[in-house]
């Protein structure tokens, strides 16, 4: 199942919607585009392949 997740991360970032959000995560954009990952399986390999938050704002440091 692996290569499956990774055929699908890369159409994750072939797509210019996608790819968009990444680049402006704080725009409204980006944010509706990060609400749209939680069901999008392909947004969910590239996050499971890159290790990166797809938009979404890094929780704030412990103190």
């Amino acid at each position: 199942m692996e290569w499956l997740t990774k055929v699908m991360a890369a159409r994750c970032e072939a797509c210019p919607l996608c790819r968009r959000a990444r680049r402006e995560p704080e725009s409204w954009f980006g944010r509706l585009m990060a609400f749209h990952g939680r069901f999008c399986p392909f947004w969910r390999a590239w996050e499971k392949i890159y290790g990166g938050s797809g938009g979404r704002p890094a929780p704030p440091p412990a103190r």
